[in-house]
């Protein structure tokens, strides 16, 4: 049986994991809070942007961090995207 380590990089030298590797580019703050029964600013849209503004960008990127390593546990994904630090897709 792969690690998810091993499994990834099986998948992108292109021969054939013990299984499909499983994983997600993005997650939804109200999923995360289902999942797990914590908040989280990450990917949360309107509540990110307001910390962005008010200048508590480290406090967002450490709840990426904690939201994503959290959610790949609890779930068994093999990889994530990692986002530019404090930086969602509705900030761009």
């Amino acid at each position: 049986m792969m690690n998810s380590k091993e499994r990834m990089i099986c998948m992108l030298e292109h021969r054939t994991p013990d299984r499909v590797p499983r994983g997600e580019n993005a997650f939804d703050s109200l999923f995360y809070k289902q999942i797990t029964g914590k908040k989280t600013l990450a990917y949360s849209g309107w509540n990110e942007l307001e910390a962005l503004w008010s200048g508590r960008r480290d406090e967002v990127v450490a709840d990426y961090i904690t939201a994503l390593c959290k959610i790949s546990e609890v779930l068994g994904w093999d990889y994530i995207r990692v986002p530019l630090a404090g930086v969602s897709e509705l900030a761009m």
